[in-house]
């Protein structure tokens, strides 16, 4: 591993880096298990030629993201969750883009809070499956002529969609903003480093645009393929765009349709196929089987009620339902003014703003310690209130 991330760290020089986006620079970044953190390039720490500044994990690093660490966007990797060095590389050099996006300035942020709403509708997803296919083509077509065409009714099933769904649709494309020129200088990462030809490296990252069932039950990690489709159609459009792009204010789909030859396409009447429907029944059923899971989890099952404040959370981590969601890892929240971190899946109650949380369901490995007016849970804390042990678990009330 200390080798891997040796030959990964020499490679992330500015220069290289501006190979896959003119004016790309490295802010610092991580590399980090559940013992150590290894620091690289990050103003407030001296390091000697490619070795890192060596830290103990604490719960700041979790998940691939961006951070604020000592007053610095930093890359983080969890190593983990990648075995190869491409993916390894690719992946930080996916993470260090958004760094650089913040450097930028890059305010075109999507709200996170409203895709986990996000409406399950036969007739949205219909047409999704389709602009997405279309898109697809696009990239793919052997001739300009054929391009042109699929790009126009891709298009047109965008305009559908916005008509149907609107501020859903329109914050889809700010996560193609933010996300696809990150997956696309992922892919060119990982083309570069690994040895399989660059046909199947498309395939292998083409999985998030046109898997239909992926796309239709994962929306906010399907803007990714979405959203890397339309920086490759951009890599033929028009050579220079990448340096336009980050000046711009217009999200990445609203840029590229700037150098459409758009041909007006009427709106068509949308027949559900049988295929969409079952897909439909497909997503539903797997949102449903997540929660049964959780509530049949082993362990110690632990009900905390009160005035609880969701502080932080991983979008990628999330299952929503009726006014209550799983989140997979990374909540932080806020009880009586003391904060927590909660690495293991839990799920939260809600009403109208996920934020505001009324009721956590958590499943601890062993039980907590009980003292007169709190419980200790064992990596979480001291979580004061009035308790009550049951059959089904316990039930603080905070």
């Amino acid at each position: 591993m200390e080798f891997h991330l040796e030959m990964i760290v020499k490679c992330l020089t500015n220069h290289k880096l501006q190979k896959y986006w003119k004016g790309f620079e490295a802010v610092s970044f991580a590399f980090y298990n559940k013992d150590n953190v290894y620091l690289y390039n990050h103003p407030k720490f001296k390091t000697v030629g490619y070795h890192p500044h060596l830290l103990p994990w604490s719960n700041e690093f979790s998940g691939d993201t961006i951070i604020l660490y000592e007053d610095h966007p930093t890359a983080i990797v969890n190593l983990e969750l990648h075995e190869e060095f491409e993916d390894l590389y690719a992946i930080c050099v996916h993470e260090l883009f958004h760094g650089y996006q913040f450097l930028m300035g890059d305010e075109r942020y999507a709200d996170e809070l409203l895709m986990i709403t996000y409406p399950l509708s036969l007739e949205n997803m219909e047409l999704r499956i389709q602009e997405r296919h279309h898109l697809y083509l696009s990239v793919m077509a052997a001739t300009n002529d054929e391009r042109n065409q699929a790009m126009n009714r891709f298009i047109a099933f965008r305009q559908q969609r916005e008509q149907l769904l609107g501020e859903y649709v329109l914050n889809e494309y700010l996560i193609e903003t933010l996300e696809g020129p990150a997956w696309y200088v992922e892919l060119n990462a990982y083309a570069e480093k690994s040895t399989l030809p660059n046909e199947e490296v498309l395939h292998k990252f083409s999985s998030y645009l046109i898997d239909e069932l992926e796309s239709s039950a994962n929306i906010r990690r399907s803007c990714y393929g979405s959203g890397l489709f339309i920086c490759l159609l951009l890599d033929e459009l028009r050579t220079d765009w990448k340096e336009e792009f980050m000046k711009s204010e217009l999200s990445l789909y609203a840029f590229f349709k700037q150098f459409v030859d758009q041909v007006i396409i009427p709106f068509e009447k949308i027949s559900i196929s049988k295929e969409t429907e079952d897909i439909m029944q497909s997503v539903k059923t797997i949102r449903e089987k997540e929660f049964i899971d959780f509530i049949s989890l082993e362990g110690y099952h632990l009900y905390i009620e009160g005035d609880i404040k969701s502080t932080g959370f991983n979008p990628m981590g999330i299952i929503g339902g009726d006014e209550k969601c799983i989140h997979k890892n990374n909540l932080r929240i806020q009880i009586n003014d003391a904060e927590y971190f909660l690495e293991k899946p839990v799920i939260s109650y809600y009403k109208a703003d996920l934020r505001n949380i009324n009721k956590l369901h958590l499943v601890l490995d062993e039980p907590p310690t009980f003292n007169k007016d709190s419980l200790i849970l064992n990596g979480i804390g001291e979580i004061k209130g009035q308790y009550e042990v049951k059959e089904d678990g316990c039930w603080l009330q905070c």
